[in-house]
């Protein structure tokens, strides 16, 4: 009796399982978003016009408009923040705000590009782009 999985003998077992997990972290990535070259160059321009005023230029929450904020806006650069939390919340916090995940109203959603997921994965690959 052969091993190896076949049309009509599917693979089980924990060499499956290990091969759907990662089929699935790597879906998670960009969320299966094709991201062009100007979906990053809409990206740079709104960061730099809107996040960066909160969140800073090097991404650490140390933006003029960000330091009287309570709470203070996420440092990016923070390796243990950076770890613990998904692609895929990030792109959900880009998309519609803070208020829906819990965190600060003062994080508002980016409604323009609701039709552009490009964009709102090419804002998280920024976010992660401070990763240290």
């Amino acid at each position: 009796m052969p091993c190896a999985p076949s049309p009509d003998r599917p693979a089980r077992g924990p060499a499956a399982l290990a091969l759907l997990l990662l089929l699935v972290l790597a879906c998670d990535q960009g969320g299966g978003v094709v991201i062009t070259d100007g979906d990053r160059r809409s990206a740079r321009s709104h960061f730099d016009e809107y996040c960066s005023t909160c969140h800073g230029e090097g991404g650490k929450g140390d933006g003029p408009a960000g330091i009287g904020l309570k709470p203070r806006p996420r440092n990016w650069t923070d390796r243990e923040w950076q770890e613990s939390v998904s692609d895929r919340r990030i792109r959900d916090v880009i998309r519609e705000g803070g208020v829906p995940a819990g965190l600060s109203a003062e994080m508002k959603p980016n409604v323009e590009f609701a039709e552009e997921p490009g964009v709102i994965a090419a804002l998280a690959e920024i976010v992660r782009g401070f990763r240290r």
